[in-house]
């Protein structure tokens, strides 16, 4: 990364002695298959540009484009653990875990796109500082037998038309005040 946090050019190869290179990067994450192998997938997939020998970066973040089975799977990860959070949160078993979210139902089209463009910013931000930790505290921190513990955390932005009310909704029953003792 650069000094801003953005994703830097890479050579393509540790020749000229450098340790920074994509194929130092690529088999920091995989010594089953060679860098130049993964740097032809990446390619077709759109995900890096090669540039000479630079090769750069041209998302933020890989969401398969092609192939049902794929984002089906990812999806059916990403909600397990989304419904799983909210069911310890309800059962009150555990601590609660980090759930939350922001509803507004009077918004405009161009407020709701301003909106939609801020959540991509400051998603992308959280997401990449917490991938940054995460994999320091890997390298730093590894569990001990028997103790290896798997995180999630997500981000969504989701908007549509409010429909016109059909029935009055009755609010939800108000929590009872607790008392201090």
């Amino acid at each position: 990364l650069d000094p801003s946090g953005a994703p830097r050019p890479l050579p393509r190869t540790h020749a000229g002695g450098g340790t920074d290179s994509f194929a130092t990067l690529a088999e920091a994450v995989s010594r089953d298959v060679r860098p130049r192998t993964i740097l032809y997938e990446l390619r077709r997939l759109g995900i890096v540009r090669v540039d000479g020998e630079q090769v750069r970066l041209l998302v933020h973040g890989f969401v398969p484009a092609a192939g049902f089975e794929a984002r089906a799977f990812y999806f059916g990860e990403s909600l397990h653990d989304h419904l799983a959070t909210g069911a310890n949160n309800l059962e009150a078993a555990a601590p609660p875990m980090l759930e939350r979210s922001v509803y507004y139902d009077e918004l405009s089209p161009a407020s709701v796109a301003k909106l939609a463009a801020r959540s991509e910013e400051l998603g992308m931000q959280l997401l990449t500082t917490i991938n940054r930790e995460g994999m320091a505290l890997e390298a730093a921190d590894p569990p001990r037998p028997g103790e290896r513990q798997r995180i999630r955390l997500g981000v969504f932005f989701h908007s549509a038309p409010v429909a016109p009310p059909t029935t009055a909704v009755a609010p939800p029953p108000s929590a009872s005040p607790r008392s201090e003792t």
